[in-house]
């Protein structure tokens, strides 16, 4: 399983990709991909930041996700599952909102979950500093194998 992101910063949305390398995913028992990820919950431990350069996932994680209000944890749930949409739930700095995402499976069976989120509806404004970090794009493939 992995988890990508792309920040976008700046007013001309430049393109920051990296990973987060320390998650889970709770699911039930299931004999389909949508039975599985009915119900499934998530959760990110913001200091598994990579971007591969420790520098920047140092002040990333220092500057940007440490600053939250509750704590550096991403969590959330699934709500609905759809054809090609996965209707979730994410906390972060301890707003909870709703938050579409895509849905793709490969012939392989493989996964992938896309969306974006805005960081400032979760009440980040004050962790953006002088990035401006405006919004996540992120995807996970093979979460739900």
């Amino acid at each position: 399983s992995t988890l990508n992101w792309t920040a976008f910063k700046t007013p001309k949305k430049v393109g920051v990709k990296g990973s987060f390398t320390d998650f889970s995913v709770k699911t039930n028992k299931a004999t389909t991909v949508d039975e599985l990820l009915t119900g499934a919950t998530f959760e990110v431990k913001t200091n598994s930041v990579s971007t591969n350069d420790k520098a920047r996932d140092a002040k990333i994680f220092q500057f940007f996700f440490k600053t939250m209000k509750k704590d550096s944890m991403i969590t959330g749930k699934v709500l609905k599952v759809a054809a090609d949409k996965v209707e979730t739930e994410f906390t972060l700095n301890g707003v909870t909102k709703p938050v579409s995402l895509t849905k793709k499976v490969d012939d392989k069976g493989v996964v992938t979950l896309a969306g974006t989120l805005n960081v400032l509806d979760f009440g980040m404004e004050g962790n953006l500093g002088t990035s401006r970090w405006s919004y996540v794009k992120g995807t996970t493939d093979r979460c739900c194998r």
